[in-house]
């Protein structure tokens, strides 16, 4: 099985399927803000989706996967960055786009982030399925009964699936926890918790714990891989979701006094 990059220029099947997505959640989202009452705010939160994913896209392709680095080269750790060639990178840039567009215009920043969780985790795990389809993002080999076979030559030229390989169908599995994590967040927002964010924090953590154990069962290395393969770049990044999730969660309900 050859080990090659993707193409600097492509971006992956995640990333289309997730914009397509979520620009097409950009009218009911600013639907939602007016009804909230800031009706003033809607065409700032249209600008702001478009400004995001425009420098997410551009950080997903500028972080392009590498050959894994070997133990003997600790100060690579500096290039982790430009290893992850995954949707995730692009999901940090986009939400600095987020933070700095909601403050510069003014908006509820934290009600906003707790507004887009569900729709994102969503964008997500449509995503997954475009991964499928691809023949990217695969799983590990398996003689389990739920195992799947690629067999299109194109998709292999692309992405270095193996073929003819029962592979365990991780994509599947991420795209299940994605559309399951998503109708969570919608639940728990429609009850509006208090103090904001906290629908926010909660899809950071449990994204983030679902995300790193399911790369157990990836098999593809070209996501970047560390220490001897035992770590993987996106499991870095869920173990600092998960880690700003806890404090984003403690912090507020410590600025939040208690209801009398």
């Amino acid at each position: 099985m050859s080990d090659r990059s993707h193409p600097d220029d492509e971006l992956s099947a995640e990333v289309r399927e997730a914009e397509r997505f979520v620009k097409m959640s950009d009218v009911e989202l600013s639907a939602w803000m007016a009804r909230e009452g800031f009706p003033a705010a809607a065409a700032a939160v249209r600008r702001f989706v478009n400004a995001a994913f425009k420098l997410g896209q551009q950080s997903t392709r500028r972080v392009k996967p590498r050959q894994q680095f070997e133990d003997a080269h600790p100060m690579d750790v500096l290039g982790t960055i430009r290893s992850a060639g995954v949707l995730m990178a692009g999901i940090a840039a986009g939400a600095i786009a987020f933070v700095l567009y909601a403050r510069a215009q003014k908006l509820p920043l934290f009600d906003l982030a707790d507004a887009v969780a569900a729709p994102l985790a969503l964008a997500q795990g449509i995503g997954r399925l475009g991964c499928l389809a691809a023949g990217c993002c695969w799983g590990v080999e398996t003689t389990g009964w739920c195992a799947i076979r690629f067999t299109d030559e194109a998709a292999h030229a692309q992405t270095g699936v193996p073929l003819d390989v029962p592979l365990v169908p991780v994509q599947l599995l991420q795209a299940g926890f994605d559309l399951t994590l998503s109708l969570l967040l919608a639940w728990i927002w429609r009850r509006r918790p208090r103090p904001a964010g906290t629908v926010f924090w909660t899809y950071l953590i449990l994204y983030g714990l679902g995300r790193g154990s399911l790369e157990l069962l990836r098999g593809d290395s070209v996501r970047g891989l560390w220490w001897g393969g035992a770590v993987s770049t996106s499991q870095i990044f869920s173990a600092i979701a998960v880690l700003i999730g806890i404090a984003g969660l403690v912090a507020q309900r410590r600025r939040t006094p208690a209801r009398a």
